[in-house]
């Protein structure tokens, strides 16, 4: 058992962390690949720990959870366990949708919500959509191109 605070780290001015005393279940590297994109990911030093009726995937670096991957890479499947709380607003929720009942997109406060006026920004050009209420958002595509070795064609100089 250990004593440990969780949460709160991205948004100290608003959220304390929670002490809790937990049993850590495994440690990792936090290394995966997403299934999604078959990228890579590094969530840096990584703790599953468990207390009262709760498992919680702690991360040492903040990494994009858009899929099942980092539950996967720890030994864990999403389908044990009777609610999965993902704090991140571009997780592909319908990767869930096979075995749950219902499925929910919730705005939970702190520095992962994508309520972007719940996050205080106040230092940008405004108005600015969208912040400010009464402002157009007004698309427009710019074409980039990746500067990555591996996107490049064999046998072609750049």
């Amino acid at each position: 058992m250990i004593d440990v605070r969780l949460g709160g780290a991205l948004d100290k001015q608003r959220f304390a962390p929670m002490q809790v005393r937990a049993t850590v279940e495994s440690l990792s590297r936090g290394h995966g690949r997403f299934e999604t994109t078959k990228s890579g990911f590094d969530a840096g030093p990584t703790a599953v720990l468990t207390f009262g009726q709760f498992t919680v995937v702690t991360i040492s670096r903040t990494v994009g959870l858009v899929d099942r991957a980092l539950f996967y890479a720890n030994g864990l499947d999403p389908r044990d366990f009777d609610l999965i709380v993902v704090k991140c607003p571009h997780t592909e929720y319908q990767m869930y949708n096979a075995w749950v009942e219902k499925n929910f997109n919730i705005d939970a406060p702190g520095a992962t919500s994508a309520n972007l006026k719940s996050l205080g920004h106040t230092i940008c050009a405004r108005p600015i959509y969208p912040l400010d209420g009464n402002v157009a958002f007004n698309p427009k595509p710019m074409l980039y191109r990746s500067a990555l070795a591996w996107d490049r064609k064999p046998g072609r100089a750049e």
